[in-house]
């Protein structure tokens, strides 16, 4: 885009074993008994379950504990085998509320199974229970443990063993391995672990990054060798690199997948993360072979043909990473990272139009997502329906850091400069290192004639790309901007140079191609910046976007560029 923000959420993990449940102490008072009549089945070739949620209303702090303990060890058992697919906790809150319709829910969302964990004491006893039931609402098992809260993990292999007989999954040799020594956590340590998750899983809620780091370090301070508390803690850092670009996350995120692998080097969910870390910083081949191994033991995990698909788009291998994408939405059709994901393909390949259909499902299934409404109003404006963009924005409760920053730069683009510069400021303090806010800003302070202030932005602008390009030298897009602001700054050279290699990187995106063309159009080199901007044009970048960037200003009243960027044509 031109002058505001492209789509967020690409390489937003999700938590992987449906998060945090809230356990009630008023489970049923009759004890569940193993289900006896279920008739024969055949075998499944994969199963995708759902693990409900208990409603809150344990005000005891021993049975909150050990009813977490027991559902996320379950979970986490289930979670390595081949042939299951957990759904994440947004998805199973959203659809499975305790006075909805189960079985719509499961048509909707393509569940199999329904897994119904939960905990009750008296005195010093629990009784944990699992309930299994299918899509249609028949019981397949239905039984209770009695223990302590210090037997979760001898009555956690005996549940993994009935839920998976109650699946009727097959096995492989690698998964009875797995069911042996699966990795599991303290009691102790599973409850800020469950916090951590479900803290991820609205990872687009202000602050939620920064709380779910610290609760997974609580729970590793409590249980050293609790390997999916050190995955928590890689996404939860990554997240904040993403939200503040500081690198010294991208470090941290690294050494923390690196002990979780140590610790657990079979987990699926420890292995997509390492291949989502190895792409962002630059290590594609790594990347591909890491998830591919995935998916070679797990082809249903809707979640590893979704960080498939970016890895090969990211390599320009865009048919197949479409491809991947299509089977991730397949397997799980009502999945809101997918059509975020498939809504972000779309925008990057031009096709806004789709991306907005793709954005609006997902406000079907949460209206809230703050991602899928900064997204949204992005796509229209690209779109050339600027009325619409703004209106998208005031949907939202709580405008943040992103949605602030394009507001900002929609009122730049409509030559509105102090009304831009009042939405960007705030975007930027909020977001101090995102170099796109910064580059507006130094934009409608340069329009109002403020040019040292204009000066200033554009050179935190600079570092900030440069210290991006240190975590991954090869992200074109980053390195793209950075010959924007080299030519804002006046250092023709380098704008150059930096143009020229970031279109070598990635030679059919549109919005590399287009900052090309915006570089020789600052360096008054017209004719190249109208070949430049004919690419990216035809490479499927907005001509409604190009219309109203201030940029192409200088070339914008050419005739063969009124003609190009004809809407319509």
């Amino acid at each position: 885009m031109g002058a505001a923000e492209t789509p967020r959420s690409r390489w937003r993990r999700v938590g992987y074993a449906a998060g945090a449940l809230t356990v009630a102490a008023s489970l049923l008072a009759s004890a569940y008994v193993l289900w006896s009549g279920r008739e024969a089945v055949p075998a499944a070739s994969a199963q995708y379950v759902a693990v409900i949620p208990l409603p809150a209303g344990s005000d005891d702090p021993a049975t909150a504990a050990a009813g977490v303990g027991f559902s996320e060890s379950v979970m986490a058992a289930l979670e390595g085998l081949s042939a299951v697919t957990l759904l994440s906790k947004p998805d199973t809150a959203a659809y499975f509320a305790p006075s909805g319709d189960a079985r719509k829910s499961a048509r909707e969302l393509g569940v199999t199974m329904i897994v119904r964990p939960g905990v009750a004491r008296s005195g010093n006893e629990f009784q944990f229970a699992v309930k299994v039931e299918r899509a249609d609402g028949h019981v397949v098992l239905a039984t209770t443990y009695p223990g302590t809260g210090a037997d979760v993990s001898r009555v956690q292999a005996r549940a993994v063993n009935d839920v998976v007989s109650a699946l009727q999954i097959v096995l492989t040799p690698a998964d009875h391995a797995r069911l042996r020594r699966v990795a599991s956590c303290r009691t102790d340590a599973y409850s800020d672990y469950a916090s951590g998750r479900a803290l991820l899983d609205r990872e687009d809620v202000a602050g939620n990054a920064g709380k779910s780091e610290s609760a997974f370090r609580r729970a590793i301070g409590t249980d050293p060798m609790c390997a999916p508390a050190f995955a928590g803690l890689a996404d939860a850092c990554w997240a904040q690199y993403r939200e503040t670009k500081d690198p010294t996350w991208v470090q941290k995120a690294q050494a923390a997948i690196q002990e979780a692998l140590r610790l657990d080097p079979e987990s699926p969910a420890i292995n997509k993360s390492l291949a989502a870390i190895y792409q962002a910083t630059g290590r594609s081949k790594l990347a591909e072979e890491r998830i591919r191994e995935v998916i070679a033991k797990r082809p249903n995990d809707d979640e590893a043909h979704r960080i498939l698909s970016e890895i090969l788009d990211d390599q320009g291998r865009t048919e197949e990473g479409m491809a991947a994408l299509q089977r991730a939405i397949g397997l799980r059709p009502n999945s809101v990272i997918n059509h975020l994901a498939q809504g972000n393909t779309l925008y990057y390949a031009g096709r806004y139009a789709d991306a907005l259909v793709s954005y609006s499902r997902v406000l079907e299934i949460q209206p809230d997502n703050l991602w899928a409404i900064t997204n949204l109003g992005a796509a229209y404006w690209m779109t050339g329906n600027h009325e619409r963009a703004f209106a998208v924005y005031r949907t939202a409760s709580k405008p943040d850091a992103t949605i602030l920053g394009n507001t900002g730069s929609f009122y730049l683009a409509e030559g509105r400069y102090e009304e831009a510069a009042q939405a960007l400021r705030p975007a930027v303090e909020l977001a101090p290192r995102d170099d796109i806010k910064r580059r507006n800003l130094g934009d409608a302070y340069q329009y109002l004639g403020r040019r040292q202030d204009a000066l200033e932005q554009y050179q935190r602008a600079s570092e900030l790309t440069q210290e991006l390009l240190t975590v991954n030298p090869r992200d074109a897009r980053a390195l793209s901007r950075h010959a924007l602001y080299d030519a804002k700054l006046g250092r023709r050279a380098d704008a150059i140079q930096h143009a020229t290699e970031a279109v070598a990187l990635s030679p059919d995106d549109g919005n590399v191609l287009y900052k090309r063309a915006a570089v020789h159009c600052l360096l008054d080199q017209p004719v190249e910046a109208v070949a430049w901007l004919r690419r990216a044009i035809e490479k499927g970048h907005s001509r409604s976007d190009a219309q109203s960037d201030p940029d192409l200003g200088p070339i914008r009243k050419r005739p063969e560029v009124q003609e190009l960027l004809r809407v319509g044509r």
